[in-house]
């Protein structure tokens, strides 16, 4: 059999340093060997992550300083994590399995959900906080619930924007799905892709109804769409559309 680039290598280095065709065969051999052990060696599964935003249910603004809590049954010791200047959480080094989630500003708990947390995988979810008793804000539930609406301090009162989230029903944000966003009585459509968390987001729309969908493809194995219909967009407002896709059965 010939032998490996990385044995002409060493042989030549051999070679060149007065080794010898028998040492540098030998040193080749060993390299050679190295590398086709290190090929065979799996990287064992690591740990997972949750990840999200807390945000002010009247303007979208980050609510820095939020606690989001996490308790794994049979576990004694909870999970801490706290939200920065932007609103944002990241909790890394997680263990597999089951979790309860809860988020607090101040001692006042703004919402809880139960998450489960997969090798190398970041789940997420989001939290709105003073929404009022009459106005419930569930970012986290896959459902048809009244969208989130907001405006920012200083939005441009002529046009409006969606933003949102692409998730599957276990709360493991997709990455890299394309989202589509069409007004309605025009064939154009504006485009996007979901970032590292699996948000999205499209400014400047005029306002109207828009129609919202995400597509994301698995290499071999299926392409999956969702669809929101009749989305209404106002001047100077942001509304929040998280889609949802069943991944189960892929």
């Amino acid at each position: 059999m010939p032998a490996s680039r990385p044995s002409l290598v060493v042989l030549e280095l051999g070679r060149r340093l007065g080794l010898g065709l028998t040492l540098g065969l030998a040193v080749g051999v060993v390299v050679g060997a190295a590398a086709c052990a290190g090929a065979q060696v799996r990287r064992a599964p690591g740990p997972g992550a949750i990840a999200g935003l807390v945000r002010a249910a009247a303007t979208g603004a980050g609510v820095e300083g939020a606690r989001v809590v996490l308790r794994r049954p049979g576990s004694l010791e909870p999970v801490h994590g706290v939200t920065d200047g932007s609103g944002a959480y990241y909790i890394a080094d997680l263990p597999p399995g089951r979790y309860d989630v809860a988020a607090y500003v101040a001692s006042t708990a703004i919402g809880a959900r139960t998450v489960a947390i997969d090798h190398d995988r970041v789940s997420a979810l989001d939290f709105a906080v003073g929404a009022g008793p009459d106005l419930a804000i569930d970012l986290n539930a896959p459902s048809m619930a009244p969208l989130w609406r907001f405006r920012p301090p200083g939005a441009d009162p002529e046009t409006g924007a969606i933003e949102g989230t692409v998730a599957d029903i276990h709360h493991e944000r997709l990455v890299g799905a394309v989202v589509s966003v069409s007004r309605a009585g025009e064939v154009a459509a504006e485009q996007t892709f979901t970032d590292e968390q699996g948000r999205f987001a499209l400014h400047g729309l005029a306002p109207g109804e828009y129609t919202v969908s995400a597509h994301y493809a698995v290499v071999t194995r299926a392409q999956m769409e969702v669809r929101r219909n009749r989305v209404q967009v106002t001047g100077g407002e942001v509304v929040v559309v998280p889609l949802w896709l069943e991944t189960d059965a892929w």
